[in-house]
C-alpha cells in the first residue's frame, strides 16, 4: 500500500528488478494464474501516488481487480479515488477502498473519514481494506491501545458499510502494532510479502490468506512507474462471491 513518504523508502529491492519487472508482465497476461495448486487472478493496488491511470489499458493487460486509496488518518482524502473508482468500473474492473490507519489520529474522525470518502458502497464492490503499516506511528502506544483502535474502526467501519473488512499487514507488523491478536482470525489477510517464492509465509494468527501483495516494484500497461502487484486466491467465481451484492 502506499503512505506519505518515497516509495524508495519503504521497498526492500529486488535482487533482479528488471528480470522481475519483465516477469510481472507476462504474469499479468492471464487473469487466472495456476500458482501452487489454485487459481489466482492478478490485482493492483493505487493510490495518487500513480496519478492519473488508464484503466482500459490495465483491464486489457489482464488485471482483474483494484484495491485503490480512499483515505488516510483523520483528514487526508486522496485526490484520485472518485476518479479511480469511476473509471476502474467502467473499464470493466472490479475495485474495492482501502485506508491507511495512522494511530495518532484515532479516534472517530478516522472513521469517518473513511466512510465520507467512500459514501455508499455499489453493487459489485470488494470489501474495504485496513492497511497497517507505518510502525513508528504506532510505538508511543501500548499493545492494548494499538489493538483497541483497530478493532474500533473495523466494527465501526463493517457497521457503517455493511461489509466486514479485510486487513492488510506484514509479518513484522502484525507482530509489534496488533501482537498477533486471535481476535483478528476472524478478518481475512491482505498479506504483504513481495516475494518470488511460490506463497506467503503467514502472520500468526491467521492460517490462510485472501489477497497476497507479492510485488512493491510492478510494471502495468496503463500504469506510470512502479506499483504494487496483488493475487486473489480463487477463480473469478470466488471473487464474485465476496462483492457487494
Amino acid at each position: 500500500m502506499v503512505k506519505p513518504i518515497s516509495k524508495s523508502s519503504r521497498r526492500v529491492e529486488a535482487p533482479d528488478l528488471k528480470k522481475s519487472r519483465s516477469s510481472g508482465r507476462r504474469k499479468n497476461r492471464n487473469k487466472e494464474k495456476q500458482k501452487i495448486g489454485g487459481a489466482f487472478l492478478n490485482g493492483v493496488d493505487v493510490s495518487s501516488f500513480q496519478q492519473a491511470i488508464d484503466w482500459k489499458k490495465v483491464a486489457a493487460s489482464g488485471i482483474t481487480f483494484a484495491y485503490i486509496k480512499a483515505s488516510e488518518g483523520q483528514t487526508i482524502q486522496d485526490p484520485f479515488f472518485a476518479s479511480n473508482r469511476a473509471n476502474a468500473r467502467a473499464a470493466g474492473m472490479i475495485i474495492g477502498a482501502y485506508h491507511l490507519f495512522r494511530p495518532k489520529t484515532a479516534g472517530q474522525g478516522q472513521i469517518d473519514n473513511f466512510v465520507t470518502v467512500v459514501g455508499k458502497m455499489e453493487s459489485g464492490e470488494l470489501p474495504p481494506v485496513l492497511d497497517l503499516e507505518v510502525p513508528s506511528d504506532w510505538q508511543s502506544f501500548p499493545i492494548s491501545t494499538r489493538i483497541q483502535f483497530v478493532k474500533d474502526w473495523l466494527t465501526a467501519v463493517e457497521f457503517a458499510l455493511g461489509m466486514r473488512p479485510i486487513i492488510y499487514i506484514n509479518n513484522s507488523d502484525a507482530q509489534t502494532l496488533i501482537n498477533n491478536d486471535a481476535f483478528f482470525a476472524g478478518y481475512s489477510l491482505f498479506i504483504a510479502f513481495p516475494t518470488k517464492a511460490s506463497a506467503p509465509v503467514l502472520p500468526r494468527p491467521w492460517t490462510s490468506w485472501k489477497l497476497w501483495q507479492h510485488d512493491w516494484q510492478g510494471t502495468v500497461s496503463g500504469i506510470k512507474g512502479a506499483c504494487d502487484l496483488d493475487y486473489f486466491q480463487g477463480t473469478l467465481t470466488d471473487l464474485k462471491q465476496l462483492l457487494k451484492p
